[in-house]
């Protein structure tokens, strides 16, 4: 019987990963009621995950980019418009060749958005970004034998680990909370966003469990009166904790998992106490588990000469998978960054880009940089400074060979006496994985062998390394049965040396039945 039997013979290959550059087009057009452009600060997208279809030889991938727009008015105060736009893009997507479903994943990481102010309340934007997707399949490595062949091959099987990647889609849970701010009628709210904090994501049965903050941040002015111009822009802060579940096919306690999301959608209505909130947030959990598997390496059947046909193939190897979250910080002179001493930092906002996840005696090193975008007020004008600074973590774990995204939902910057410090939190959604090659029986053919006499052959002696199922195959023998006539257990990878038999004294052979 083969030993494959009842056991797990199944394997998930990547069947994709491809990283192909785009550009998307926007054009705003303000309405009449709003404040003319004097000055454009910042454009800002935010990609909400696609949908895909997949079909025809190609995956056709398709959603929504939320833009943030703002801008100086004529009066000295600040704006924020919001828009939205289509994206989408096609490519070639191979045939799987495996069984199941498939397991996408989809990460876009925005490069350079450009924009240019056409007319008073008109302006155009491109962004430039690339998008990884990476598409995964199960494939059964049992090899495919003839039906007419009677009797159980002989099998001789390997086992390994193999890891399975599972990714989950989007989904949707709403965040609330109050921002006191009683008696302060004229407040304006220039622009209201959130930052998501997620720093521990827990696998369950079919499921992830993340605990994170929504960060609530609120730009906002004290309305002037009559001809009198806003006052100068300050930002208010919530932090409002909040957990959820997100279904995940495939996720097992104990595997690992993370956790990545965006705010959608933020609202801040005004009431009696200060400020109702409210978040729109997007959950797409991603877990990984270790699963061993068993393949065929080689087999043979007695009485029968048999033609093998190997095939070489690429498993993924697992690594660990998690969430994981750490301070930054860093200074510098406000001069070299592009920013006068004088000026007031009014707003900032940050991304994280990580560079390389290298392996250290069991910890992983994640290195990149933290770009930060700076709103500031000098002179009565408005600007906007870029400013980046490199990071380095290091944690338990392997986390390299696979993909991993940053987010910075906290950035605190303070400008004093020339100096610019920035203070802030990264978390990091990180998922390892390596990769073997193994060479399993494709398929075998068998045809009747001819018959082999042999007369007075009742010993073999062996060579070193040779083993029962090597001997097995030579003398068209059953591993069983070789293994009975030698008192030896069954097991076809066991080396080939008996006791000493009495007609070979001193000598250690086989007894060929």
């Amino acid at each position: 019987m083969s030993e494959n039997e009842g056991k797990n013979t199944r394997v998930q290959l990547e069947l994709l990963d491809k990283t192909i550059p785009l550009e998307v087009d926007a054009e705003f057009l303000l309405p009449d009621y709003r404040s003319e452009i004097r000055r454009l600060l910042w454009v800002r997208p935010n990609f909400l995950p696609p949908s895909r279809f997949i079909g025809n030889g190609k995956a056709d991938f398709s959603g929504t980019v939320l833009y943030e727009v703002l801008y100086a008015g004529p009066d000295g105060g600040l704006y924020r418009v919001d828009s939205e736009e289509e994206y989408h893009f096609s490519l070639p997507f191979p045939e799987s060749g495996t069984d199941g479903e498939l397991s996408v994943c989809v990460s876009l990481c925005p490069d350079t958005v450009v924009s240019r102010v056409a007319a008073p309340r008109r302006l155009t934007a491109r962004c430039r970004l690339h998008a990884r997707v990476r598409a995964f399949g199960e494939k059964n490595l049992s090899p495919a034998l003839p039906d007419s062949v009677s009797g159980t091959p002989e099998t001789l099987c390997r086992t390994g680990e193999g890891a399975w990647l599972f990714a989950g889609t989007p989904e949707e849970v709403t965040v609330e909370g109050n921002l006191d701010r009683a008696g302060e009628e004229e407040l304006r709210v220039i622009s209201a966003g959130a930052q998501l904090f997620l720093p521990e994501a827990v696998a369950a049965e079919d499921a992830v469990h993340c605990r994170g903050e929504v960060i609530f941040s609120l730009l906002c002015c004290r309305e002037g009166s009559g001809e009198e111009a806003p006052g100068e822009p300050f930002l208010l802060s919530r932090r409002v904790p909040f957990e959820a579940e997100v279904p995940l096919s495939g996720a097992m306690s104990g595997c690992g998992a993370n956790m990545t999301g965006l705010v959608r959608e933020v609202t801040a209505t005004r009431n009696d106490g200060g400020f109702a909130l409210s978040a729109a947030v997007l959950l797409t959990p991603q877990c990984q588990r270790t699963e061993p598997f068993y393949y065929t390496e080689d087999l043979y059947l007695p009485g029968f000469s048999a033609r093998c046909e190997q095939e070489s193939v690429k498993i993924r190897e697992p690594g660990d998978c998690a969430n994981r979250h750490f301070s930054v910080s860093a200074e510098a002179e406000a001069g070299k960054i592009g920013l006068s001493p004088d000026a007031h930092i009014l707003f900032s906002a940050a991304e994280a880009e990580v560079s390389e996840v290298q392996c250290e005696k069991d910890r992983s090193v994640v290195t990149g940089e933290v770009h930060c975008h700076l709103i500031y007020r000098a002179d009565d004008e408005y600007g906007v400074c870029e400013w980046a600074f490199p990071f380095r973590f290091a944690s338990d774990g392997d986390f390299s060979g696979g993909p991993a995204e940053g987010f910075v939902p906290v950035l605190r910057v303070s400008s004093e006496g020339g100096r610019v410090r920035a203070d802030g939190e990264v978390v990091l959604a990180l998922c390892g994985e390596k990769s073997g090659t193994v060479s399993p029986l494709l398929r075998a053919e068998f045809t009747p062998a001819e018959p082999v006499s042999r007369a007075g052959l009742e010993f073999f002696y062996p060579e070193k390394g040779e083993t029962l199922f090597s001997v097995g195959r030579r003398y068209g023998v059953t591993v069983a049965a070789l293994a009975g006539a030698n008192g030896l257990p069954a097991d076809p990878c066991a080396e080939a040396v008996a006791p000493a038999g009495e007609k070979a004294p001193g000598r250690r052979c086989l007894r060929i039945p």
